[in-house]
């Protein structure tokens, strides 16, 4: 049983909107009919107030993200896709980039301050957070792909950056 939720934030668009129950392929489709290109580039006009002769959508969200998420093995999983925004019109297709983002369920060391007062070696963080910056269309479909595929030891090697995107 198919299990995933996916989330879009479009920028022109009040509310995320979400979809429950997509097939695995579906999914990649959802992300790949996405206009990225279009979209960056209209945001990036909007906020330096220049027209493009034709008819401008009203930017809700500066903030654009495409996100999946997946109960397995009783943990949740989620992995949240980031464009990275145009800095001058001589942004093209091919300059298109994401950032990640992967929570998950992951046991860590606790400090030395924590074991002094009788913690364990190490605990579970429910929200253990990492990323990656800066990566082609092709490379974020081949790191959702491993996602979809419960592959999460790849994500593991391949996502390394702790912490928070931004």
């Amino acid at each position: 049983m198919n299990n995933f939720t996916v989330k879009f934030l479009d920028p022109f668009n009040k509310e995320e909107q979400t979809i429950r129950g997509l097939r695995d392929h579906k999914i990649i489709e959802e992300f790949s009919n996405i206009p990225w290109h279009e979209n960056i580039m209209e945001v990036y006009y909007s906020h330096h107030n220049v027209s493009r002769n034709k008819e401008e959508r009203y930017v809700y969200n500066d903030y654009c993200c495409f996100v999946i998420e997946v109960f397995h093995s009783g943990k949740k999983q989620i992995i949240n896709m980031v464009p990275n925004y145009a800095m001058d019109t001589d942004f093209s297709e091919k300059d298109v980039r994401f950032s990640i983002e992967y929570m998950r369920s992951k046991k860590v060391k606790t400090s030395r301050f924590e074991r002094f007062f009788g913690a364990a070696q190490e605990k579970e963080d429910p929200s253990y957070m990492t990323h990656i910056k800066d990566i082609t269309f092709e490379e974020t479909i081949k790191i959702m792909n491993n996602f979809i595929e419960y592959e999460f030891h790849i994500l593991e090697k391949s996502i390394l950056n702790e912490g928070y995107l931004y």
